[in-house]
């Protein structure tokens, strides 16, 4: 298994705020356009957890005092266009924010244009699709909120 962290910008750029960490094995990429360069930021004292993948080709903002577990994926593109019959087109890369303090399990894969509010819990595994409201734990596949909290710890 590799365990070198990898960060590729091309197009691009990701600032990080003090005290925050990639973990071993994390690969990052954050490859834009010259017409719509890609961007990521990483809120102070925000840690990510070993051999998570990070791919952004849009936007992709991550509050203050996070926590990734190991192994977390998150996703701005699905990487591919469908094409109809009828000519049309869709999947188009969508940005996403991460609040702050929002502590996401092993294993949980988050996907395009998602809002995650502040305070929030990701169950272990969960697929979150659509957005998350503030101090709530969702999990699942689809993530579903499954109790309000005041906060976790």
């Amino acid at each position: 298994m590799d365990r070198e962290t990898k960060i590729t910008v091309k197009d691009g750029s990701i600032s990080a705020g003090s005290g925050s960490v990639i973990g071993k094995g994390t690969h990052v990429a954050v490859i834009g356009t010259a017409e719509a360069p890609a961007t990521m930021s990483i809120g102070a004292g925000t840690k990510i957890g070993a051999r998570s993948r990070i791919n952004v080709r849009t936007g992709l903002t991550i509050g203050e005092n996070c926590e990734f577990s190991w192994l977390v994926q998150i996703l701005d593109s699905d990487f591919h266009t469908l094409s109809y019959a009828d000519g049309r087109q869709s999947n188009p890369t969508r940005s996403f924010k991460i609040g702050n303090h929002v502590l996401i399990g092993t294993g949980a894969i988050i996907l395009k244009g998602v809002t995650i509010g502040d305070g929030a819990v990701i169950g272990a595994g969960s697929v979150v699709s659509r957005d998350v409201p503030a101090n709530t734990v969702v999990s699942g596949n689809p993530a579903e909120v499954r109790r309000d909290i005041e906060s976790w710890a």
